[in-house]
């Protein structure tokens, strides 16, 4: 089976998305629910590599939509959270992956209206790049699954067409 990840520094994942991704990131909105309502059940999970995950989810009903199944309501799809599990040297390292596979799944689930809002997006991503420096080893790049339909890989195009090039200084600090 071929790898799907790969473990990048985070400076090189840097250079990467601002010559290479940036023109095609872009933004979403978040989601939240009410504070008055009850919690969601817990969904059924497994242990990989030392990681609860949830269960494969149906690859049919995963491919169905740009969102996929994310049985667990985290804002990534399950199919992403297994790959992340099984590749991540670490649960930090598998924290920080999931942050940004969150904010890259972002990108395409949501399309954005204006190129502010696909900056957003962008920066989102960038900041979950940098994430936690002490950890010493960079996230896994989950990209690759992320974009892994026609679908996928259009609405991740079509949002950084709306974002267009931009600077470091158009992008700002991350808090």
């Amino acid at each position: 089976m071929p790898a799907r990840f790969a473990l990048v520094s985070p400076s090189l994942w840097a250079a990467l998305l601002a010559g290479l991704l940036l023109p095609w990131l872009s933004a979403c909105g978040g989601g939240g629910g009410s504070p008055t309502e009850p919690p969601a059940a817990a969904a059924p999970a497994e242990v990989l590599n030392g990681i609860s995950v949830p269960l494969a989810p149906d690859p049919v009903a995963n491919a169905a939509t740009v969102a996929g199944v994310d049985s667990n309501a985290n804002a990534l799809r399950d199919d992403v959270e297994r790959e992340l599990a099984m590749a991540a040297t670490s649960p930090a390292v598998y924290t920080h992956s999931v942050a940004l596979a969150k904010a890259q799944q972002a990108v395409i689930t949501s399309a954005p209206s204006t190129r502010e809002a696909a900056m957003a997006r962008i920066k989102a991503v960038v900041c979950a790049l940098q994430g936690d420096d002490t950890l010493g080893t960079a996230p896994v790049d989950g990209l690759a699954v992320l974009l892994n339909t026609e679908a996928r890989r259009a609405a991740f195009t079509a949002a950084g067409t709306l974002a267009g090039e931009m600077s470091s200084d158009e992008l700002g600090a991350c808090n």
